[in-house]
C-alpha cells in the first residue's frame, strides 16, 4: 500500500548537528494480534522512513513465560501472548509500534483490549516508548495522514519524507491470508482431490496462525486425516457476497467475517465446521453461539467448538479432534 514511496524515502540514516552519523532506529513490532491483522501494512510503512523493522519470533515457552508473568487474570489467550511478545522485544528495540485499532472497516467495531493495547503494553513495561497511531476506517483520510506523517518523523524520517507519507500513504486494511508460512506449505501438499474430507476452521486469524497457542492444530487435522479450509484464506472478494446486510451485521467486523466464511464455506459444501476461540472472549462467546443458530438453520455440517486458554491439554484437544474426524469420515461411508 506504500509502494508510491519507495523512492521518496530512500535516506536510511541522518546526520545530526555535529556531523556524526546516528544508526537506524529498531522499531520492534510483535508477532500477535496486529501483526496478522496488518503486519505487512506496518512493516513497509517502518521500512521506508528508514528505520528497523524487528519483528518478535513465533511463540514459544519463554515468550509465553514473560506473558503470563503479569498477572491479569482477566486477559484473553492472544491478548496475553502479545504481552509476552513486547517484553521480549523491549531490551531489544529502540520503540514498540502498537496501532491502536478502533476500526478496520467503516461501522464495524473492533475488540476493546485492542483498543487498549498500547496502554496496556505500556503499564506492564516500564520505561518503554510505545508509538500508538490511531486507525479508524471512519474518520477523514487526511487525518490519518497527518497522524501517519507525525509517526513518521517521530521514528527519524525527515520532514520532507513525513510530507510525502501524508500526501500518499492510504489506510491500513485487514491482511488476508495471514497463516503461518510452514502451516501452509504442508497444509498445500493436499489437494482437493485428495479424497479427504474438507473441514472448514473459523476464528481470529492471530489464534489459528500461531502453532503454539492453538497447540499444532492445523498439523492435527491433517494427521487425522482432514483438510482443513481456514476462513482467513478467502479473499474479501469471495467474502464480500455472504456479507449480512449492514442492519442486521454482528458489532464486531472479526464477527461479521466469520459468519460470512462460514456461510460461504457451507456452500461449497465441506463436511465440518470448526470455530476455534479463546477463552474470555467476548466477541467469540457470542459468536460462537450465532454460528450454531446458522448452522441449524443453513442445514450445515456437523459443528466442533473448541475453546483454549493456558489450560488447555494437549491429550483432551487430541482427543476431540480424533473423536470429531472419525465422525466426519463415518458420515462419509455412511453415505
Amino acid at each position: 500500500m506504500l509502494g508510491t514511496l519507495a523512492r521518496q524515502l530512500t535516506r536510511t540514516r541522518k546526520e545530526d548537528r555535529g556531523g556524526a552519523v546516528r544508526d537506524r532506529v529498531r522499531v520492534g513490532f510483535p508477532r500477535s494480534l496486529t501483526h496478522y491483522l496488518q503486519g505487512n501494512y506496518w512493516r513497509r510503512f517502518v521500512q521506508l522512513t528508514g528505520a528497523k523493522w524487528v519483528v518478535s519470533p513465533s511463540t514459544d515457552a519463554q515468550i509465553w513465560r514473560d506473558a503470563v508473568s503479569g498477572g491479569d487474570d482477566d486477559l484473553c489467550l492472544p491478548v496475553r501472548a502479545y504481552c509476552g511478545h513486547a517484553a521480549y522485544l523491549a531490551p531489544r528495540t529502540d520503540l514498540l509500534l502498537v496501532p491502536r485499532v478502533v476500526r478496520m472497516e467503516p461501522g464495524a467495531h473492533m475488540c476493546p483490549l485492542l483498543l487498549g493495547l498500547p496502554d496496556l503494553v505500556r503499564s506492564r513495561l516500564d520505561g518503554v516508548q510505545v508509538l500508538a497511531p490511531r486507525v479508524c476506517a471512519d474518520e477523514v483520510p487526511a487525518r490519518f495522514r497527518r497522524r501517519l506523517a507525525r509517526a513518521a518523523q517521530f521514528i527519524g524520517a525527515c520532514r520532507a519524507d513525513g510530507r510525502s507519507i501524508l500526501q500518499t500513504a492510504r489506510m491500513p486494511r485487514r491482511t488476508p491470508r495471514s497463516l503461518s508460512e510452514p502451516v501452509r506449505v504442508r497444509l498445500d501438499r493436499l489437494r482437493p482431490d485428495s479424497g479427504r474430507p474438507q473441514v472448514a476452521v473459523l476464528g481470529h486469524p492471530y489464534l489459528l496462525a500461531d502453532d503454539y497457542l492453538n497447540l499444532d492444530l492445523m498439523h492435527r487435522f491433517v494427521d487425522c486425516g482432514v483438510e482443513p479450509i481456514v476462513s482467513d484464506w478467502l479473499s474479501p472478494g469471495e467474502l464480500e457476497p455472504h456479507l449480512d446486510p449492514p442492519a442486521v451485521r454482528p458489532y464486531w467486523s472479526e464477527g461479521a467475517r466469520m459468519l460470512a466464511a462460514a456461510r460461504c464455506l457451507v456452500r461449497r459444501g465441506v463436511e465440518g465446521m470448526v470455530h476455534v476461540s479463546a477463552f474470555g472472549c467476548g466477541c467469540d462467546s457470542f459468536m460462537g453461539y450465532e454460528l450454531e443458530a446458522r448452522m441449524r438453520k443453513w442445514n450445515g455440517p456437523p459443528l466442533l467448538r473448541l475453546v483454549l486458554d493456558e489450560h488447555t491439554a494437549e491429550a483432551g484437544l487430541a482427543t476431540r479432534l480424533e473423536a470429531y474426524c472419525d465422525m466426519i469420515r463415518g458420515r462419509r461411508d455412511a453415505g
